[in-house]
């Protein structure tokens, strides 16, 4: 975190984003709620088409279950989006939010090679090849704005930090890092790809970790992430640790 050492490997690799592209999504809430277009207690209709909304019940999250649930607060949604990957509930923030909007923030971060073209489980717009991307580097520079408040105000940045440290996937970092160590992270998996994106707070040592994967098979791509996020783990949290560029 404080910028002196890092290591890259395919670092610039455009990868599927998966779900990992939700913290834009929650970026540009709070950028529009900054703006006093929005407020956390705002609330959003829940429409009866959820399921078609959000890929079927198959699809990640809770909202598609709860059918008697009619509308949801912003902050619920944003919530339920990042520690449980809701689908429905960031398609919900997407509508709210607008795409455009979502893509100018990203633009406006100088990421060159993230882009946010369709909504959750849009299979048809996956097929014409409007598909999310982003890269590792594109992902730590994100993070690193948030973690430094260089995004937002730090207030504003320690709600979205503590949003992030609540996600409930364990099969990435938080699989082999012990569980007395906050992660602030998202996680993302389709059928090709599995990532995992965060901030490791190794006591007086954090570090951001973005690990992003393709190919191979599923188990072997989060055995991958967790692998590798225990070994940025015990390298940085080891008393031998030594700054190396």
């Amino acid at each position: 975190m404080d910028g002196k050492t890092s290591f890259l490997y395919n670092e610039r690799t455009a990868f599927p984003a998966a779900s990992t592209i939700k913290i834009f999504v929650l970026l540009e809430l709070f950028n529009q709620i900054r703006a006093g277009k929005r407020q956390l207690d705002d609330f959003i209709e829940i429409p009866n088409g959820r399921f078609g909304e959000a890929g079927g019940r198959t699809s990640s999250g809770v909202l598609k279950d709860l059918e008697s649930i009619p509308r949801i607060s912003l902050k619920d949604a944003a919530t339920l989006m990042i520690i449980v990957s809701d689908n429905v509930a960031t398609n919900l923030l997407i509508d709210l939010l607008g795409m455009e909007n979502i893509q100018d923030l990203i633009r406006n971060l100088g990421l060159k090679n993230t882009k946010f073209q369709r909504k959750m489980m849009d299979m048809e717009s996956a097929a014409r090849g409007l598909e999310n991307i982003s890269t590792p580097y594109d992902m730590m520079i994100t993070l690193e704005q948030i973690g430094a408040a260089k995004i937002f105000d730090s207030n504003t940045c320690d709600t979205i930090l503590n949003i992030l440290s609540r996600a409930q996937d364990v099969l990435g970092f938080r699989r082999l890092i012990p569980e007395n160590v906050v992660i602030e992270h998202k996680t993302g998996e389709i059928s090709e790809a599995c990532h995992d994106v965060g901030i490791v707070r190794i006591p007086g040592k954090p570090v951001i970790i973005c690990v992003m994967t393709k190919g191979a098979n599923l188990v072997q791509r989060w055995d991958a992430i967790a692998e590798i996020g225990k070994i940025f783990y015990d390298h940085v949290s080891s008393e031998n640790w030594v700054n190396v560029k």
